[in-house]
């Protein structure tokens, strides 16, 4: 698997989960046992090949909660309800919290302003982007795996509906 270039690890997890010092927020998206991943244009020149699961910062004053929904409205023109609180994890000194949601059918569309391209990958290819060094974070594979077991125990989990 790839190295990044910051220490990965799951932040610690403090019994009640507190939204304090979240500072990112990533939402694995599945439809039909795909996930998908996007390239953002903010990203420093040596990311803009690598993918990434959807999502972004955290706005002053806002919860994670909502910053999830209005990051994936703002990227992927999506209404993000019943999704799950999955993981922490801790890079380069900020707290990213992911999410999980499936979705009744497959997104299309994104804001051009903010991602340049849109991908869905199975699991295997994620292994793949994860080996080579392809994934932007590289939390990404754990995050598809933690909502994979969640996802396990009780169906369906999630919903997101293209907003019109």
């Amino acid at each position: 698997m790839g190295a990044p270039t910051d220490d990965i690890r799951q932040a610690p997890d403090l019994g009640l989960r507190s939204a304090r010092g979240v500072t990112r927020v990533r939402c694995v998206l599945r439809f039909q046992e795909r996930y998908l991943f996007v390239r953002h244009k903010s990203w420093h020149k040596r990311n803009s090949k690598k993918w990434a699961l959807p999502g972004g910062r955290v706005k002053p004053g806002e919860c994670p909660a909502d910053a999830i929904r209005r990051e994936i409205a703002e990227e992927i023109h999506l209404d993000l309800r019943d999704y799950v609180d999955l993981v922490d994890y801790e890079q380069g000194g900020e707290i990213h919290r992911l999410y999980g949601c499936d979705l009744a059918e497959a997104v299309r569309t994104f804001d051009t302003d903010e991602i340049s391209q849109t991908q869905w990958f199975t699991r295997s290819e994620v292994i793949e982007l994860a080996s080579a060094g392809r994934l932007h974070r590289g939390f990404e594979l754990p995050a598809i795996n933690a909502y994979a077991r969640k996802t396990r125990r009780r169906s369906p989990i999630g919903t997101a509906t293209p907003r019109h």
